[in-house]
């Protein structure tokens, strides 16, 4: 900071101070022990690194833009690191990129975020016996574990075996030390548990070199009164330097097709068009979709990315890939864009296998 100051530009410079993780109890040095709760820097909370409580997840940021932001102000939403990716991009005067999980900090007044807060973690071992914990949670097995936050309530589960496993409900607002789960409380939070089981399938994806007890769970569809056989679309003009995330993006033109195709487009060059539909099957099955584009696409099946056609590795960007659906109605997004050169194409396919 004194540097800035030196430098006259701390009025106008972000400055972020987070962490990663909570306290550990790993020692650096030989024949010295550490244990987190020699400062007691899991602070109000229980859990520590490699625990999915709020004292191993939760941790402090300090946020100095003197210029932008009150001071003493506080944000108690919940938030996540991939919400800085967009932030960044946002305050650089460019749209976050469509690949990122995380909802910029940057809104409009008054919008509310609701931004994705989601872990899923395998690590052996307990939770430490640590007086400073409760008795239920003092040496609690970790194994796979996964956090999802829904309505402003976190859901926790821990040693999970199977999808069945339920969730424990916690109102971290009222009880940030996670004492009392609101699981089987009322009809609201039973109807919150099967919520939060779906959630987690919609957005997440498998794989392979770090497998969960949930990856062969069918992704459950929404309500079929949703179900919509025409797509929306938005078009947007520009150079965009990705595949941007189009919230706060202005359309020049909006409409609603039989199909995806790229027909409604202005011009050749330098623009993108969201396509936002459902698709219908039949049966609980594993189906394939597949998209190429001359420039760039991602497609979206809820919130979880099936297809990035935008990435490469070694020069190869991926058309097509696979998930698990159950039979019902399920919502797509795909973002296409072109590039400043070439004929624009983009194929979009799906089937069963």
């Amino acid at each position: 900071i004194h540097l800035l100051k030196d430098m006259d530009i701390d009025e106008e410079t972000l400055v972020v101070f987070t962490s990663d993780n909570g306290p550990h109890e790993e020692s650096y040095l030989k024949g010295m022990p550490y244990q987190a709760n020699s400062f007691n820097s899991f602070g109000p909370f229980q859990g520590i690194k490699r625990d999915t409580l709020e004292g191993g997840i939760r941790v402090p940021t300090l946020v100095r833009w003197p210029t932008h932001i009150p001071a003493n102000s506080i944000d108690d939403q919940p938030s996540q690191f991939h919400d800085w990716m967009p932030t960044f991009a946002n305050l650089s005067g460019l749209p976050g990129p469509a690949l990122s999980d995380g909802e910029s900090f940057v809104t409009a007044e008054n919008e509310a975020r609701d931004g994705l807060v989601y872990v899923e973690l395998s690590q052996v071992g307990s939770t430490p016996d640590y007086k400073e914990f409760d008795v239920r949670y003092r040496g609690r097995s970790r194994n796979q574990q996964q956090v999802i936050f829904e309505d402003g309530y976190k859901g926790i589960r821990v040693d999970i075996q199977s999808h069945g496993d339920d969730f424990e409900i916690y109102d971290l607002k009222r009880d940030p030390r996670e004492t009392t789960d609101l699981a089987k409380s009322n009809d609201y939070f039973i109807s919150l548990q099967q919520r939060m089981k779906d959630k987690v399938l919609r957005i997440r994806r498998p794989s392979p070199t770090v497998p969960r007890p949930y990856d062969g769970e069918y992704v459950p569809g929404i309500n079929p009164d949703a179900y919509d056989p025409k797509v929306r679309w938005s078009l947007y003009e520009g150079e965009f330097p990705w595949l941007p995330q189009t919230d706060g993006l202005r359309p020049v033109k909006q409409g609603v097709a039989l199909e995806v195709d790229l027909s409604n487009r202005t011009r050749d060059h330098n623009f993108v068009i969201e396509y936002n539909g459902y698709i219908q099957v039949e049966e609980s099955a594993e189906y394939i979709f597949k998209v190429n584009a001359d420039t760039a696409a991602i497609l979206r099946i809820h919130d979880a990315v099936v297809v990035d056609n935008e990435s490469e590795i070694e020069g190869v960007r991926k058309t097509e890939g696979t998930i698990l659906l159950q039979a019902g109605i399920h919502p797509y997004s795909l973002v296409y864009r072109s590039g400043n050169s070439g004929k624009p194409t983009l194929l979009f396919s799906y089937s069963a296998l």
